[in-house]
């Protein structure tokens, strides 16, 4: 039995704060410099989109991912170096922190944007948004879209099935801010019921999913149904226009208790649940044609949709 709940709050218990002394400097930071020797250089700044600061005597230089003591022993250093002061003192505090922020996009429960701290990873980020939707979301297929330093973006596969259901670390990333980390739709594992149901759509396929437990899903057979002559319309590899159909009596299960008719269900199967009169089937293989193809375009373009 998969255990991801399980997962999910022992990371989210076992996270550990930040002291402000461990944080490091993001963009859009407001930082205050003080230089004890020399008050002019003492000033606040706002460290730009490309993680850098300008500061008198020292130049440029590049703040992004240090901490305030490692920032003001660069500072110091590079005031040594430049023979201006022999022994400067330097002090960094943080006026206005700037938190990084990550998407969070496709099968979570609460897709958004949320603030993460340094150090956290994909895990926090998918715990935040409440987890992944575990009846929807094809967690091999996931992505997390990176920006470079030079402004490209990157796009890195993400293997989630490894990483929460086989323990495989090397797929949780520490995130880095404006990460976007998109889980798409599983339009694959899938069955479709049709017919006279109460709720005719598409429904999670699982290895135990049957005939009986997939109209129940739809809310079963409505008042014109017939279970005596229910369908399973199963797609042909070798000849796609001609699909197999499989016919059950599901009223033998339900009266007689014969199993043999509840048939185990494929991943792309349609259960059809006819009116009690004969069922037109030139339209029900145009139906299920039509969404074999609208399947096949959601899967194909699934990684462009963000």
């Amino acid at each position: 039995m998969r255990t991801w709940w399980l997962v999910i709050v022992l990371l989210t218990v076992s996270a550990l704060a930040l002291s402000a002394d461990d944080y490091r400097i993001q963009r859009d930071d407001v930082l205050q410099i003080t230089v004890v020797e020399d008050p002019t250089l003492s000033r606040e700044t706002v460290v730009a989109q490309d993680g850098t600061i300008n500061l008198p005597v020292v130049g440029t230089i590049t703040v992004r991912g240090m901490t305030t003591g490692e920032l003001a022993e660069k500072i110091r250093t590079a005031l040594i170096e430049a023979q201006y002061l022999r022994d400067p003192h330097v002090s960094i505090s943080l006026k206005v922190i700037n938190r990084p922020r990550v998407a969070v996009l496709g099968m979570v429960q609460r897709p958004g944007t949320y603030e993460f701290k340094e150090g956290e990873t994909v895990m926090h980020a998918i715990s935040m948004a409440g987890s992944f939707d575990p009846d929807r979301a094809r967690l091999q297929d996931a992505v997390l879209r990176r920006k470079r330093a030079d402004g490209t973006e990157e796009t890195i596969p993400l293997d989630l099935e490894k990483l929460f259901f086989k323990g495989d670390l090397s797929q949780n990333y520490r995130l880095q801010p404006d990460d976007v980390i998109f889980i798409p739709e599983d339009v694959v594992n899938r069955v479709y019921v049709l017919g006279k149901v109460v709720r005719p759509g598409l429904y999670p396929w699982k290895s135990s999913t049957t005939v009986l437990e997939a109209i129940n899903r739809a809310g079963g057979q409505q008042e014109k149904g017939t279970l005596s002559r229910v369908y399973i319309i199963r797609p042909n590899p070798n000849a796609p226009d001609k699909p197999q159909r499989i016919e059950v009596n599901l009223l033998k299960l339900i009266d007689k208790g014969d199993t043999s008719q509840d048939i185990a269900l494929q991943p792309g199967d349609t259960v059809y649940v006819p009116e009690v009169k004969k069922p037109d089937w030139n339209q029900i293989y145009s139906i299920v044609a039509t969404i074999a193809l609208t399947r096949n375009l959601i899967r194909d373009r699934a990684f462009y949709r963000y």
